[in-house]
């Protein structure tokens, strides 16, 4: 990002200058401990998070703890030191304000024990000055903030490095009040004004927000904290910390955009930290879970599990969300009432503009009375074929028994029958795929075109052995299809063997490829193609013949090639037959 005359670089990573580094939440707990800080401690992070640091560091744990909440409640850095319980060595830091709690930079001091002289008479350690400017130096560069201080006596105003950092001049500027005044928004001055004439006529502390222009140019929000300084009973100066806000202030604004967007989803959304403890949930999640919003923030979404899913959907979960990739899966959730729902649910990781993940957001649509429909018809389904198939078989049996026992007219009749019952059981089985193909995930995946064509051609030869059925393929091509596609090419191979005049049936199978896509063409020598398969493929609406059981399995083929992004074509060939076209995108696998 270009930077304005003046403005500087953060330079140095505090990690160059500390021997550790500790994060506590609010409650002074660890958080996180990383490797150096961990040795110096001489504990594994993870037996150290939740135990309290003064308990574990510092032989004087009370007078550090009030030093670290001194740091929370003004929100200004503080130095610290004091002697480790471990090994009787001494260790300065400094406490860095970090969200709700703290970061700790710890640098030890490679003497052994601490000395008298250092030790003060109630056991607590006096800081180093050079050791305490280094370490403010290198936390107010980390964490964008900086000190000042008014002295009412000479009416000097004092800037450290990091308030200089912030307003985007050199190390050498040296304002006066006046000057500092002028970098705050017109808007926002008479409020900074007015705060530090209160800290001076009537001694009130002040924490403020506003808005600085710096000497580049740049508008930067920034969060203020001042004290008085009373000397003898008298206010000799005001004292304070400033930090610069903005990229809290643009996640605010993001934050507030995704709510109201959120609001009018019409879907249950609900969003995590990185440990998985909610933090949000809109309206449409209170509807569909019967918890309001007071009653999950602060839980975990274990407070759905259902028990319906197991282990290893929730491990395959968290691996993808971690990794930084989007899951999406079905899942059986159960809402406060204890009554279990189906939700289509999908889960994305949230990120700063570093790429770091700072949490979670969960997208749930309920598809409850979808399943239970799709439950439904599979079982309506599975009686009428049962009851169809043994009726069935009864009446082709009987229809059989009158061709061998008659003749004639009869015979004919019992044929018919027979045709017709047959024709009744195959329409039984399309229907059966039909409900099958509307059930199933469409999702497109990668698939080699000539397995494809092969699994197809197989099943053909096995039902038609007096077909000839040939096919030729290149290899390693791939196309961008519905697992149903094999279905499709198998129900224009059987179209093209069973509808022909011709007592010696052939279907040839050939593949040519673009850049972006793949036609696989099936060719026969039949009649050609009539209206109403022509109509099949190009109509919006299913016509009215379908439900009589005519052209279910092309209409099934126009199903699944339209799924898988492509299209059918008829070409009639000379003298006779035809060509179907199915185009389908290339896979770029």
């Amino acid at each position: 990002m270009p930077r304005g005359d003046g403005e500087e670089e953060d330079s140095g990573d505090v990690t160059s200058a500390v021997d550790g580094v500790v994060v506590l939440d609010a409650d002074l707990r660890y958080r996180s401990v990383d490797a150096g800080a961990a040795a110096l401690l001489g504990a594994e992070s993870p037996a150290l998070v939740g135990e309290r640091f003064g308990d574990v560091v510092c032989t004087t744990p009370d007078s550090l703890r009030r030093t670290l909440r001194t740091a929370i409640e003004t929100g200004r850095p503080e130095a610290f030191a004091c002697e480790s319980r471990r090994d009787a060595r001494r260790l300065d830091g400094w406490a860095v304000p970090e969200g709700d709690g703290l970061a700790l930079y710890l640098v030890a001091d490679d003497r052994e024990r601490t000395t008298d002289r250092e030790r003060t008479t109630d056991g607590e350690c006096t800081t180093d000055p050079e050791r305490t400017d280094a370490l403010l130096q290198h936390a107010e560069s980390l964490a964008r903030t900086g000190g000042w201080e008014f002295d009412l006596t000479t009416e000097t105003l004092f800037w450290t490095d990091g308030t200089r950092r912030i307003h985007g001049v050199d190390g050498d500027y040296r304002p006066t009040v006046e000057d500092a005044l002028s970098f705050y928004h017109p808007e926002d001055r008479s409020e900074v004004e007015r705060a530090v004439e209160r800290a001076i006529t009537d001694r009130e502390s002040y924490d403020i927000e506003s808005r600085l222009h710096t000497r580049g140019g740049q508008v930067r929000w920034i969060r203020t904290v001042g004290e008085p300084v009373v000397v003898d009973d008298r206010v000799t100066a005001v004292r304070g910390a400033i930090r610069d806000i903005t990229e809290q202030k643009a996640v605010e604004k993001r934050l507030r955009q995704f709510e109201r967007a959120a609001e009018h989803a019409g879907h249950a959304i609900y969003v995590t930290d990185v440990d998985g403890t909610i933090t949000y949930v809109n309206e449409s999640f209170e509807d569909l879970t019967g918890y309001r919003s007071q009653e999950v923030v602060g839980k975990t979404p274990r407070v759905l599990n259902s028990g319906e899913m197991p282990s290893e959907y929730f491990e395959q979960l968290w691996e993808a969300i971690l990794d930084g990739r989007t899951f999406e899966e079905h899942i059986i959730d159960q809402d406060a009432s204890g009554r279990r729902y189906h939700a289509h649910q999908t889960i994305a990781p949230i990120e700063d503009d570093d790429g770091e993940i700072t949490g979670f957001v969960a997208v749930q649509t309920d598809v409850t009375d979808r399943i239970e429909r799709e439950q439904q018809v599979a079982v309506l389904d599975r009686i009428l074929r049962h009851n169809l198939r043994n009726d069935m078989t009864v009446v082709l049996g009987h229809a059989d028994l009158l061709r061998e026992r008659t003749s004639g007219d009869l015979a004919e009749s019992a044929e018919t029958i027979h045709a017709i019952g047959s024709r009744l059981v195959e329409l039984a089985e399309k229907e059966r795929s039909m409900v099958q193909l509307l059930a199933d995930d469409p999702s497109v995946q990668s698939f080699d075109v000539g397995q494809q064509i092969a699994y197809a051609v197989e099943r053909a030869r096995e039902q038609h052995p007096d077909a000839e059925i040939s096919a030729s393929y290149p290899d390693g091509l791939s196309i961008d299809a519905t697992r149903r596609i094999d279905d499709a090419l198998f129900e224009l191979l059987e179209n093209a063997v069973v509808h022909t005049d011709h007592d010696d049936p052939v279907a040839e199978v050939s593949v040519e490829s673009e850049a972006d896509t793949v036609t696989i063409t099936v060719a026969d020598r039949g009649p050609g193609v009539d209206s109403f398969e022509e109509h099949l493929i190009t109509a919006v609406e299913l016509p009215d013949s379908l439900y009589h059981g005519e052209g279910i399995g092309l209409w099934l083929v126009n199903w699944i090639v339209t799924q898988s992004g492509g299209t059918v074509n008829f070409e009639t060939r000379e003298p006779s037959g035809t060509a179907v076209h199915v185009r389908l995108p290339r896979s770029e696998e």
